[in-house]
């Protein structure tokens, strides 16, 4: 049986909709807030794993056991998720190219 680790159980809606996987069907992952790291969550919290996964002498990492409270059901965060995708993209179509304000130079002429 895994421990927790002893901090604060972190709440699934606070943290970016991108670092959390809640596919229907599927076992849900999040970004360890630690390491950075795509891991399982199972029983409440994230299952043990160390910071180098190549080195078996790494020592554990502390996100190791982190509580995670799900409070988002696939379908909300999938929801989301969208809309936030949706929002990025009207931003980016928004952008302007910072030279066009600028006027064009005529070249001199020559004499």
């Amino acid at each position: 049986m895994t421990k927790h680790n002893g901090l604060a159980p972190i709440k699934a809606s606070s943290m970016n909709l991108d670092r959390l996987a809640l596919y229907p069907g599927e076992r849900p992952s999040i970004v360890c807030p630690f390491c950075d790291t795509w891991r399982l969550w199972r029983r409440g919290m994230l299952m043990p794993h160390r910071i180098d996964q190549s080195d078996p002498s790494s020592p554990r990492c502390v996100g190791s056991g982190q509580r995670i409270q799900l409070d988002l059901s696939p379908a909300r965060w999938r929801a989301e998720l969208d809309e936030a995708r949706a929002l990025a993209a009207r931003r980016a179509c928004q952008a302007r190219s910072p030279h066009t304000h600028r006027a064009h130079l005529a070249l001199p002429l020559e004499a």
